[in-house]
């Protein structure tokens, strides 16, 4: 899976807040087993590619796409 957080170019300061959450966030779950920065051709410094656990693979989407878009709507 990809998750694509954006380089946080727009951000205060240009730091990558939701870069941050994402990574805080993955590493909490044991669903995920690991994850990298994306390759330049797949997002580079704005995305990560990430490994599930296949048992739990659609479940674990369904759980990233929750919390992201409670990041999203996160006062940062």
């Amino acid at each position: 899976m990809r998750i694509v957080h954006g380089k946080g170019l727009g951000s205060p300061g240009k730091a990558p807040v939701l870069k941050h959450k994402v990574h805080g966030w993955l590493v909490q779950k044991s669903e995920i087993l690991a994850f990298v920065q994306a390759r330049p051709a797949e997002g580079g410094a704005g995305a990560l590619v990430v490994l599930l656990q296949a048992s739990v693979r659609a479940s674990a989407r369904a759980s990233v796409r929750a919390s992201v878009r409670d990041l999203d709507g996160a006062s940062v």
